[in-house]
């Protein structure tokens, strides 16, 4: 039995102000780094040392927890730690505000837990949410999701188990929303957000009746929260019955747009009515604080014992049961019968959106999650209300949303619908890059402007802008990259990596769906589809330049976390988690991608995000990751001066004096690469599909000359093997696919498996004639390196580069999990005939191979 999560730690009010802070952490930020740095082996031996020194050993207001305690947060308390070191000026205040180190005349109640909103910040957000013009289709098409889903619920060879569905994507992306915006579509919406009652700095903000009716008090038994969530959903029905109901008698359309517009303003005195009258509904069933009246009351109406003759009916002053639930559902039905009526009769009519659905996933022996879908499936799965397109949508960060189980025992009564046990596949498509500038306003010079790269990647960024500017929207995005408040070091670490270094996560490896479950939830990652059994995520992070910034900065910050990150993917990549590829594509990302951000922070020396730290507005900042680079100081920087040997340097020069490169993440390609350069407008470099032709990775150039938008590539080929291959001179545009190339490019061979350090230059020169066809030569810059050595690329010689050598001789060369000449002979011997290969035709040599 595999061991529970932690809960999550809790911070209530500061016990000290700002002064005392600061008198305390410059008294201990000496003495703690010697603690930090020591083996983690037993927590429970260096947590107590290190808690002493960040209170001051104040057993007034702070007390030492027990064992156990330390046991079961030392992961959480290590990553608030290490955080607070490396922060540029420590400080160790929100460890000091942790209720576990409380002593208990000073604890809080949960309503004092320091969380304040900002008013200013959430009247911004709101506007943002309402205001601001929604873009793009992923409200068709979760319509057209809804509607065939709505479909296979109606077959009869289909069994489905209820009418509910998932919304699960990363933060920032537009699921709150997508589920709003649905009512473009004269869809009834009744949106409900069940945030936690102490996160009141985001938006939409929390829907106190919904959240405290199926979040709060549920230590109680299943049967208990069941009844509960029956008596949610008639509340519901009966308000919303009432509510709509009596504005449907003239033009329905119409009067769906304004009951709509009324219900959608998060802030409207219509949605604060629904809520309140739907609670006094609930309050009628169920008293205040969702505890059952008594042990005779919830015994007497067990699901068990409902029937659906008259005699069973209860009291109004009862817990309501299967009964009453459906006939709300059915009167709901009739009362609004006019939105059923005519064509599109399988298109939703009304959507029930559950947002923050994650809080419904917790429990140990059942989960509230589990228990509201089966209410879904009581009124849902009802013969006469099949057809009806009514449905409730769950939405989340967290793949838990999707993952609803379905009771697999069937119900003591017969008239308990239990339907099939298949439930349909979450919904992921929330498009992206909705903000971005048109393509016919793109223009080089511009390609590291904040508000060029602002636009590009997930809506959250542009919705922020106007309220929190430069700095306030960049900051946000290292929090959400951090994993918020509280991140695991490990996937914290791997978050910063993937995001800029397009890591490929293997399918096999025990570890690899807890890494992109965490990575959606907590680190920004993105789903981009699910499988149908939900077991399986595809996840990535696509290109974002934004959040690529926010992870630069994050890894180059004046500590060692990019020295630990490097550790830990190297360790992963040994344990078979992540793929280096068979030719070291991965240490050449790497490789390439640390030298270009060396050589930024060389070259503009800020401590934060942007070239230019002053006089900057939001128009003219530009980030420092998104600079433009000369080529050749680049080259130099990487390979030394010899790559511009004397005997080339006017060719060079005259060349490639003008040539810029910008790349500050790497994307990978499914397809072979083409002419065009939309890649580069988003600061990314490509790393080629494997069936790519003679080279691995490109990486766009630009020219600054007077010549518009002149563009040429950068061709690198990785290898990885003992044996050189040398030859650099076949790769070229028109070899590898991309016609008409007529700018001087560059090549480059990094054979990186060679055990001597080595680096030759050549180059090709175009006729002195002016060119007569396509094919005669363009001029062409070749550079052969071999090995991974400080001596092949100088710039790993500095203090930046000496941690990340070792790292890149272990990728290019990594330790093999298992006896890797007799494991590939044995699984030679099932793949006869899938090459010419000897080892794949003769079986004697497969049989007799060592």
């Amino acid at each position: 039995m595999s061991a529970q999560s932690p809960p999550p730690l809790v911070f209530v009010s500061d016990p000290w102000d700002d002064e005392q802070h600061k008198v305390l952490d410059a008294a201990i930020h000496g003495a703690i780094h010697p603690l930090v740095s020591m083996p983690r082996d037993n927590p429970v031996a260096i947590l107590p040392a290190i808690i002493l020194l960040i209170t001051n050993g104040d057993q007034q207001r702070m007390k030492m927890p027990d064992a156990a305690v330390l046991s079961q947060h030392s992961e959480q308390l290590f990553a608030l730690l290490d955080e607070a070191v490396n922060l540029e000026q420590p400080t160790y205040r929100e460890l000091r505000k942790l209720q576990i180190l409380r002593a208990p005349k000073d604890t809080v109640k949960p309503e004092d837990i320091s969380n304040k909103p900002n008013p200013q910040h959430i009247e911004a957000l709101q506007h943002s949410f309402q205001k601001l013009e929604y873009r793009g289709r992923a409200v068709e098409g979760f319509f057209r999701y809804l509607t065939y889903n709505n479909e296979l619920f109606c077959l009869e060879d289909q069994k489905y188990y209820g009418k509910f569905c998932s919304i699960v994507q990363s933060s920032g992306t537009g699921k709150s929303r997508l589920l709003t915006e649905l009512r473009k579509k004269d869809v009834v919406v009744v949106y409900m957000n069940l945030r936690g009652k102490t996160e009141r700095s985001g938006f939409p903000q929390r829907d106190d009746f919904p959240a405290r009716a199926l979040t709060e008090n549920i230590d109680e038994s299943e049967e208990q929260y069941t009844q509960r969530c029956c008596a949610f959903w008639i509340a519901i029905f009966h308000t919303l019955t009432r509510d709509l109901g009596n504005v449907l008698s003239g033009k329905v359309a119409e009067a769906i747009s304004n009951w709509n517009d009324e219900m959608s303003d998060m802030g409207s005195e219509k949605r604060r009515a629904f809520f309140e009258q739907a609670q006094q509904e609930y309050e009628k069933m169920v008293p205040t604080g969702g505890k059952i009246k008594s042990p005779v009351e919830a015994v007497d109406d067990k699901m068990t014992d409902l029937s659906l003759d008259d005699s069973s009916k209860k009291t109004p002053s009862s817990i309501p049961g299967l009964n009453e639930l459906r006939k709300a559902y059915a009167d709901m039905l009739k009362a609004l019968k006019p939105l059923f009526e005519g064509k599109g009769t399988n298109e939703p009519k009304i959507i029930f959106g559950i947002d923050e659905a994650h809080t419904l996933c917790v429990g140990s022996k059942w989960r509230p999650a589990d228990v509201l879908c089966r209410t879904i499936n009581m009124f849902s799965q009802h013969p006469d209300h099949q057809k009806a397109s009514v449905w409730t949508a769950f939405a989340s960060t967290t793949s838990k949303a999707g993952d609803f189980a379905a009771p697999r025992d069937k119900h003591n009564s017969s008239r308990v619908f239990s339907g099939g046990e298949s439930l349909f596949t979450p919904y992921t498509d929330l498009g992206w890059d909705q903000f971005a500038p048109p393509l016919t306003h793109f223009h080089p010079p511009d390609a590291a402007k904040f508000i060029h790269i602002v636009g590009f990647g997930r809506p959250l960024w542009w919705s922020l802008v106007e309220s929190q500017g430069v700095r306030g929207t960049m900051e946000t995005a290292k929090f959400k990259l951090d994993g918020g408040s509280n991140p695991n070091a490990d996937d914290h670490q791997l978050a910063l990596l993937a995001q800029r270094f397009a890591l490929h996560v293997s399918f096999g490896h025990p570890d690899s769906v807890a890494y992109v479950d965490s990575a959606v939830a907590s680190y920004m990652g993105v789903c981009v589809a699910v499988t149908p059994d939900r077991v399986w995520k595809y996840t990535r992070y696509p290109s974002e330049p934004l959040l690529s910034c926010a992870a630069a900065q994050a890894l180059h910050k004046p500590s060692k976390v990019l020295g630990n990150a490097l550790q830990l993917l190297a360790t992963k990549v040994n344990q078979g988690m992540i793929e280096k590829g068979g030719r070291g594509e991965l240490a050449s990302r790497v490789l390439l991608l640390l030298a270009k951000d060396l050589w930024v922070r060389r070259q503009y020396q800020t401590d934060d995000w942007l070239a230019n730290e002053h006089n900057y507005t939001v128009e003219t900042a530009e980030l420092k990751d998104c600079s433009m680079i000369p080529v050749i100081d680049f080259l130099k920087f990487i390979f030394g001066n010899e790559v511009c040997p004397n005997e080339h340097e006017d060719f060079i020069t005259r060349h490639f004096s003008k040539a810029r490169i910008n790349f500050s993440h790497w994307i990978s390609m499914d397809a072979h690469i083409g002419k065009s350069q939309g890649a580069s407008l988003e600061t990314s470099a490509v790393q080629c599909c494997h069936t790519q032709p003679l080279i691995d990775k490109v990486i766009p150039i630009y020219f600054d000359d007077n010549e518009s938008c002149r563009v040429s590539h950068i061709y690198i080929s990785d290898k990885a093997k003992e044996s050189a291959s040398s030859d650099v001179h076949y790769i070229t545009p028109k070899s590898v696919g991309v016609e008409d190339m007529s700018s001087p490019y560059i090549a480059i061979l990094l054979d990186m498996g060679l055990e001597v350090s080595k680096l030759t230059v050549s180059k090709t020169s175009p006729s002195t004639k002016p060119r007569s066809n396509k094919d005669e030569p363009v001029p062409a810059w070749y550079i052969y390196a071999a090995g991974m050595y400080s001596d092949t690329f100088p710039f790993l010689q500095a203090d930046g580069g000496m941690q990340i050598l070792p790292v890149l001789q272990d990728l290019v060369k990594p330790r093999p999990l298992v006896d890797e000449p007799l494991t590939e002979s044995l699984r030679n011997q099932v793949l006869y005939g899938s090459s010419c290969a000897k080892h794949h035709m003769e079986w004697e040599q497969i049989q007799s191979s060592k």
